[in-house]
């Protein structure tokens, strides 16, 4: 699948970022995030303009012909100015384009970029019940990532008790 890795450019971008977040949020455990109600494109773009100001990666992974097949963006982990050197990031994928390099090109340029930023570490939050996000635990790792820390059923959604992996990428 022919697809290219560039930043955020439009408030378009960020339409297909709340489109593809709200299928994982009403359908899936992969994020606690939004469970209830999925930001609008406008506040999307509020966030993404503030992280890009802050010197924090956004981007998307798009096909040839102009569609978002996925996203990966650095945000705050903690407020408190001591954490600004450690970062969470995040990557969701258009359904159905899963498993096509798409999460590794994406997590692999975020990683680049984030190093470049002089950021000190990056932190994924992974969700799973039931075995529903190994891949995503598997791709991390692949990346380098190591396992920081696991809470037992710290959540939950869509009547189901979840629990929320930290791994850790020290840049």
């Amino acid at each position: 699948m022919a697809f290219t890795v560039r930043p955020f450019a439009s408030e378009a971008d960020c339409q297909a970022a709340v489109d593809i977040l709200a299928h994982y949020a009403r359908t899936s455990c992969a994020t606690l995030a939004a469970e209830e109600e999925v930001p609008s494109a406008a506040v999307l773009a509020c966030k993404w303009r503030a992280a890009v100001e802050d010197g924090l990666p956004w981007l998307v992974a798009e096909a040839a012909d102009g569609a978002v097949l996925g996203y990966c963006y650095v945000d705050t982990f903690r407020a408190k100015a001591g954490w600004r050197s450690c970062r969470e990031l995040s990557v969701y994928i258009v359904p159905g384009h899963e498993r096509r390099g798409l999460g590794r090109a994406l997590l692999t340029r975020v990683i680049e970029l984030s190093r470049a930023a002089g950021l000190a570490s990056l932190v994924a939050v992974v969700t799973e019940h039931a075995g529903s996000n190994l891949a995503s635990l598997a791709l991390h790792t692949a990346l380098g990532f190591n396992r920081a820390g696991l809470l037992h059923a710290a959540g939950r959604k869509l009547g189901m008790t979840v629990d929320v992996h930290f791994l850790q990428l020290e840049l």
